[in-house]
C-alpha cells in the first residue's frame, strides 16, 4: 500500500476519533461517569497513535507493514469500544434517568464493580454485556418499578464474569459427582441422560447465579419480578430439560428454586414461604407438565449447595445482603420492595401511583453521586 494511501487512512480514522471524543466531551453528564471520561481518554489515545502514523517516516517497506499494524489495531479496538461509545453518544432522558437509579442500588448495596451503563433501547428483552459492562432494557420498562429489581440480575453477569471463582467456587465438580451417583440411565430417559445433565449445569451456572445475587441483594422484590416474568413471558415453566439441547436459562420452576433458597437463607423461611405459595399457585393454573426428568436436571439439594455457595460469595465480595441496605425511600431498594407490596396489597390504582413514584424518583435519585467501587 502506498504512503499517502495509508496516511489518507489514518487521517480518515483519526477524524472519526477527534469527533467521537469532542461529541463526548459535549455529552458530558455525572451519571454517565467514569464511563465517559474512560471512552474519552482512549478515544485520544488512539488518535494520537494515527496521528504518530501520520507524521512518520512510512516510505519504507518494513515502515508501511508497521503503519499498517497500527491502522488495523486501532480500528479493531474502536469497533470493541462501538457499543459503549453508541450508548454514550445516544444515552437521552431515559437512560440517564435509570443510570441514576442503577448508580443509587449499587451505593446501597455496596457493589463491588462500577455500576454499568443502561440502554433502554432494547429488541431483546433483557438482556447484558459484561464486557463492556452495558444493561439493555424493552422501551419503556425503565417506567416500570416492578421490572426494575432485574436490574440487579443484569448487573451480576459482569461480576460473574469477573470472579467466578469467588461466587461459585469448584461448583462443576459437585455437579459431576452428583450425576455419575444419582442420574438414571436407560428407559425410560433418552441416551446419554447424565452427559446431558451435566452439560445442561454448565450452560445453566451463570443464569442461576445471577439469580441468586439478584436474590441476595434485592430480596423479595426480585422473587416476585421472576414470577412476573414466568406468568407472562413463558412457554413452559419446566423447561429446559435434557434431551433437550442445552441453553443458557434454566427452567423457570428451577429459577424459582433457587431464589426461594436464597431468600431462606437472607430474609427468613417465612417471607420465602409466602413465594413458594405464590409459585404453588402460578403451577396450578399454567398449562404445563412437569416432565419425569425435571427432578433429576434440577435436584433441590443441588440447587440449595449452589445457593449456599453464592451466599458465601456475595459476602466475601462486601456485597449487603437486602435485611442489611437500607429498604426505605428514597432508597432505591425500599421503592422496588414498596411497589410489590403495594402492588400485591392493592392492585388498584398501582399505575397511577407508581407514576407517581417514578416521577418523585426522578428527583430523588439525582447526580451528584458518591459511587465508588473501591
Amino acid at each position: 500500500m502506498h504512503p499517502h494511501v495509508l496516511r489518507a487512512h489514518a487521517a480518515e480514522l483519526c477524524d472519526r476519533c477527534r469527533w467521537i471524543a469532542d461529541e463526548l466531551d459535549r455529552r458530558r453528564r455525572p451519571e454517565l461517569e467514569p464511563q465517559l471520561s474512560d471512552a474519552q481518554t482512549e478515544v485520544q489515545r488512539l488518535a494520537e497513535q494515527l496521528e504518530t502514523l501520520i507524521d512518520g517516516d512510512i516510505d519504507g517497506p518494513a515502515e508501511r507493514a508497521s503503519a499498517l499494524s497500527v491502522l488495523r489495531t486501532v480500528g479493531r479496538e474502536l469497533e470493541l469500544q462501538g457499543a459503549r461509545l453508541a450508548l454514550l453518544l445516544r444515552a437521552g432522558a431515559a437512560e440517564r434517568r435509570v443510570r441514576r437509579f442503577v448508580i443509587a442500588l449499587a451505593e446501597e448495596v455496596a457493589w463491588p464493580l462500577t455500576p454499568p451503563l443502561v440502554s433502554c433501547a432494547s429488541s431483546a428483552g433483557w438482556w447484558a454485556d459484561p464486557e463492556p459492562g452495558l444493561i439493555y432494557l424493552p422501551a419503556g420498562e425503565e417506567r416500570r418499578l416492578l421490572g426494575l429489581p432485574d436490574l440487579l440480575h443484569e448487573m451480576a453477569h459482569s461480576l460473574y464474569s469477573d470472579r467466578p471463582e469467588t461466587l461459585v467456587g469448584d461448583f462443576l465438580p459437585l455437579v459431576a459427582d452428583y450425576v455419575e451417583a444419582d442420574v438414571p440411565s436407560g428407559a425410560p430417559y433418552p441416551p446419554g441422560f447424565p452427559d446431558l445433565v451435566y452439560k445442561g449445569w454448565i450452560a445453566w451456572l451463570m443464569e442461576f447465579t445471577c439469580d441468586l445475587v439478584a436474590a441476595y441483594a434485592c430480596g423479595p422484590s426480585f422473587a416476585w419480578q421472576n414470577l412476573r416474568l414466568a406468568a407472562t413471558m413463558s412457554r413452559n415453566i419446566f423447561h429446559p430439560v435434557p434431551p433437550s439441547a442445552p441453553q443458557q436459562h434454566p427452567a423457570d420452576a428451577a429459577r424459582m428454586m433457587a431464589i426461594c433458597a436464597m431468600l431462606d437463607l437472607t430474609v427468613g423461611q417465612e417471607r420465602a414461604h409466602s413465594l413458594r405459595r405464590a409459585w404453588a399457585d402460578y403451577e396450578q393454573v399454567a398449562p404445563d407438565t412437569e416432565p419425569l426428568a425435571f427432578r433429576y436436571a434440577y435436584p433441590a439439594a443441588l440447587v440449595q449447595e449452589l445457593a449456599g455457595r453464592v451466599y458465601a460469595g456475595c459476602r466475601t465480595a462486601g456485597i449487603k445482603a437486602f435485611q442489611q441496605a437500607p429498604r426505605w425511600p428514597p432508597s432505591a431498594l425500599g421503592l422496588l420492595d414498596l411497589a410489590w407490596r403495594r402492588f400485591l396489597n392493592r392492585p388498584d390504582g398501582f399505575g397511577a401511583w407508581e407514576r407517581r413514584q417514578v416521577s418523585l424518583s426522578a428527583a430523588v435519585f439525582r447526580a451528584p453521586f458518591r459511587y465508588s467501587s473501591g
